[in-house]
């Protein structure tokens, strides 16, 4: 069972405490790896990624990360001991019923949320494909197959070790333990703490619950509180195996996941106002024009448009809704501060009013799902798109059986689609 948080727990000092914590054992055994092995700066950015690329091309494949772990580290880590085996399953199966509606949230919500942050937008403008469309699809695709890994049906058994959710999730540690050691031997690390330090990674988790129900509540989607507090357990296991090690930081449960919520938002977001780094809207941008490929033609501007609508307030109390009095809300500024291009404004409107609606008949099961089902639909083009794009068998992106049936998606890519596709990009690329 979670274990009780100690009354006099303080959120500040959890953060300013995280901020300066990273990941010791595995700093320790990727220094072994090494060898003492020396990382050239001779070429200031590009050499780090020249550097990370080849040590990430001994890493074996995802569903081998685990082994890798459990040789740099000795033994495979083990799940935390108060990981509650019902609430993981009850917080895969809220991920396997609104499956679709979070995927447009990671999309256009909770990714724009990590590039406001400095840091975390600096780190992965420098070492991953995501800036400048760099494989743009591939690095999204490792984004959205995290999710699958530790949120499919597959039970609380994954997080045990030679669980698919176990390997993923250690399997990342691993990566974050090579990226921290890639930007410290650089010496270039400009802020204070530690780069990926237990904050981001916190943070992190926030982005994938807090932040994914706040965008869901505006899709229509309602959890309710038991929902969110085994959806926030699911995820406080999945820190826990990715190295968040601090005791006052997991498990999280609603009160404490909202204070630090409110504290780090406040401190590691733009400013009102303020524009986001370089890298953040670099980032930004990316994510935008990379989705938009997967979008019908004449829908061009559904990613942006989605990114703005997203991000503005959600209905008033009285229509309904969880989350409406929690003090955790979406900041509305988000789209200006990542320079996100101007929405459409008849999807704009059509959005605004499918969304007055769906406060009417929410509790209609049969109105407020075809309601809903607009929305959704935008998760499920990017992730048809994903799958599509890495077929067949082109890692990293894989929906298991189960997925795909309860999300009623192809379980081959048809001829039609196939070409509309190809339609759609030969029609855009002579724009």
């Amino acid at each position: 069972m979670p274990r009780t948080r100690e009354a006099e727990w303080s959120p500040a000092a959890a953060l300013e405490a995280l901020q300066h914590e990273g990941d010791d054992e595995m700093r320790l055994a990727i220094r072994r790896y090494l060898g003492g092995r020396q990382i050239s700066d001779a070429d200031g950015p590009e050499a780090i990624r020249r550097e990370l690329g080849r040590l990430l091309s001994a890493t074996p494949p995802r569903s081998r990360r685990g082994e890798l772990a459990t040789f740099l580290l000795d033994r495979p880590p083990e799940p935390p001991a108060w990981m509650d085996d019902d609430l993981v399953a009850r917080g895969q199966k809220v991920f396997v019923d609104h499956g679709l509606e979070m995927a447009t949230a990671l999309f256009f919500t909770a990714l724009p949320m990590a590039y406001a942050v400095e840091p975390a937008a600096t780190v992965l403008w420098r070492l991953s494909d995501f800036a400048g469309n760099r494989n743009f699809v591939r690095r999204v695709a490792e984004t959205g197959q995290l999710l699958i890994d530790v949120s499919a049906l597959r039970g609380p058994d994954g997080f045990r070790p030679g669980g698919a959710a176990h390997g993923t999730c250690v399997g990342l540690r691993v990566l974050h333990g090579l990226v921290r050691e890639v930007v410290t031997a650089q010496g270039s690390w400009p802020d204070e703490g530690e780069p990926l330090n237990q904050a981001l990674l916190l943070s992190t988790l926030l982005d994938f619950t807090l932040t994914t129900w706040a965008a869901l509540e505006k899709m229509g989607v309602s959890l309710t509180e038991d929902d969110m507090e085994a959806h926030l357990h699911l995820w406080s296991v999945v820190g826990y195996l990715m190295g968040i090690d601090h005791p006052d930081a997991l498990p999280l449960d609603l009160d404490s996941a909202g204070e630090l919520a409110v504290l780090m938002w406040d401190h590691n977001l733009v400013d009102n106002g303020e524009p986001a780094t370089p890298e953040g809207r670099d980032l930004t941008a990316a994510l935008v024009d990379g989705t938009r490929r997967f979008m019908p033609l004449g829908w061009g501007r559904a990613p942006q448009t989605l990114l703005h609508w997203l991000f503005r307030p959600v209905a008033a109390p009285d229509a309904g809704g969880t989350l409406a009095q929690q003090p955790w809300v979406l900041p509305t500024t988000m789209p200006d501060a990542l320079a996100v291009p101007a929405p459409s404004p008849i999807l704009l409107r059509l959005l605004d009013a499918w969304h007055e609606l769906n406060c009417h008949v929410r509790d209609l099961p049969l109105v407020g799902r075809a309601v809903r089902w607009g929305t959704g639909r935008a998760g499920r083009l990017v992730i048809i798109g994903l799958a599509d794009h890495h077929t067949p068998g082109r890692a990293p992106f894989q929906l298991p059986p189960e997925l795909r049936r309860a999300w009623h998606l192809p379980a081959r890519v048809p001829v039609v689609r196939t070409a509309r596709r190809r339609a759609r990009a030969a029609v855009r690329s002579v724009r």
